[in-house]
């Protein structure tokens, strides 16, 4: 019987539970299992609590590497929860999916500099917070430029007419 907040390495394929969505959960990557028991003394059945949770260090090692395959894991692990945050900046699917390329290219360029202290995905999520916010900057400055020009033209071609 397990004990509570056990934490065990275990392969993915290996875990026989059906309640988790294995399809969702690459066996390539590291995962850390945890095993969570509460046995109730009324009726002794023990309720199994499971939490997935993958296990960072070995995949943003491999992607310090260069190798393209850590690198879509990464990618695929984090873009859903990812594109939501860019989305909430933006209001726009596309200028999300956008910030998200973009966002992802400094993840990737900056991976040396995460210290390993935090949590992954908050590190990740400061960037596209951070991207996105410079995204609108810049299109807010493009359109008012545009702005300016429009008017200014207008302005001109009544003086000339």
């Amino acid at each position: 019987m397990l004990g509570k907040n056990r934490i065990q390495n275990i392969p993915i394929s290996n875990i026989p539970l059906t309640n988790i969505n294995k399809s969702s959960i690459s066996d390539k990557a590291s995962y850390l299992i945890y095993f969570t028991t509460n046995a109730t003394p009324s009726t002794n059945a023990c309720q199994v609590d499971v939490t997935v949770m993958m296990d960072y260090t070995v995949l943003l090692k491999d992607c310090l590497k260069q190798k393209p395959v850590a690198q879509q894991q990464l990618y695929n692990h984090f873009a859903p929860s990812m594109l939501g945050v860019c989305y909430r900046y933006t209001k726009s699917l596309i200028d999300a999916e956008d910030v998200l390329q973009e966002g992802f290219i400094k993840v990737f360029v900056h991976l040396h500099n995460y210290k390993f202290t935090g949590e992954l995905g908050a590190w990740i999520r400061r960037i596209m917070v951070t991207t996105a916010l410079n995204y609108l900057k810049k299109i807010n400055v493009t359109v008012r430029k545009w702005y300016l020009q429009k008017r200014h033209c207008t302005r001109y071609q009544t003086k000339i007419l």
